[in-house]
């Protein structure tokens, strides 16, 4: 069994800021793009060259946490982030069979390509498991992600997703 943590690292003034998010323990997809090495792993290797794609507009992702954690926010660096925008909703639960979903559909918005958008939840989830789906983007139907954290420290754009 594969535990990943999650790291983003920013560039500000030539030095180097870590903020290290939860414990991952798996990361599963209902696609994905194994052809061109578009694996569901690439999400968490902190490679901005690399990422997980999918076809389709119903495709998702399932996070599984170490263990139950509070989670106050999740970074998106979503593949192309300047032109493209990935639509998206998210679910959470505890134990993998009741799931709590949070009402509405997300977009992520035109940010630097490097370091990806925070979002920020108006009150903290607690969670074992996250499922985000994702419906493609304005561009294709294609859903495309470099990199994804949670609880992170950094100074990112933001977007609130309400309660």
């Amino acid at each position: 069994m594969k535990l990943y943590k999650t790291l983003l690292t920013l560039a500000l003034l030539g030095l180097s800021i870590n903020a290290y998010s939860i414990d991952i323990k798996r990361i599963d997809a209902s696609n994905y793009d194994q052809k061109n090495g578009h694996v569901p792993a690439n999400l968490l290797d902190n490679n901005n060259s690399t990422r997980w794609a999918a076809a389709g507009k119903n495709n998702w992702l399932l996070i599984e946490f170490n263990h139950e954690e509070k989670i106050d926010n999740m970074v998106i660096n979503a593949f192309k982030s300047k032109e493209r925008f990935l639509s998206f909703s998210l679910s959470y639960s505890l134990d993998n069979k009741t799931w709590i979903t949070i009402p509405g559909q997300f977009q992520t918005a035109s940010v630097d390509d490097k370091l990806g958008e925070k979002f920020i939840f108006s009150k903290p989830i607690t969670a074992k498991y996250l499922r985000l789906n994702t419906f493609g983007t304005n561009y294709n139907n294609w859903s495309a992600i470099n990199e994804l954290s949670f609880n992170s420290s950094a100074q990112l754009p933001t977007q609130t997703i309400t309660l």
